[in-house]
């Protein structure tokens, strides 16, 4: 069991990693960013995953080549992300689905 001084609260892993809150909020509903323990409603990260998947973003080149499992990226609606959809861009801009937003 870890020692509750190497657990963290999501401003606190902000901080440390300069990041807004919101965006590990954003990062835990997508499933990227550090491994998080949930107590209730509550939230915190363990210091060793931060630092764990913090080892696991460097690079050497900006040409190194990233690796994606599968299920970390969004999915995007209508089609796979990457790829084509039979909707021009043109189209897109000319006519935008409902709700999105210009």
């Amino acid at each position: 069991m870890p020692d509750v001084t190497d657990l963290l609260t999501p401003e606190e892993t902000a901080t440390q990693l300069r990041l807004a809150k919101q965006t590990l909020a954003r990062w835990r509903c997508e499933g990227r960013g550090p491994a998080f323990l949930r107590l209730g409603a509550r939230v915190l990260y363990r210091r060793a995953d931060v630092e764990a998947w913090l080892s696991g973003k460097r690079y050497h080149s900006t040409s190194d080549r990233v690796m994606v499992s599968e299920g970390s990226l969004p999915s995007i609606r209508g089609g796979q992300r990457g790829l084509a959809s039979p909707r021009s861009a043109r189209s897109v801009l000319a006519n935008p689905e409902p709700g999105a937003v210009r």
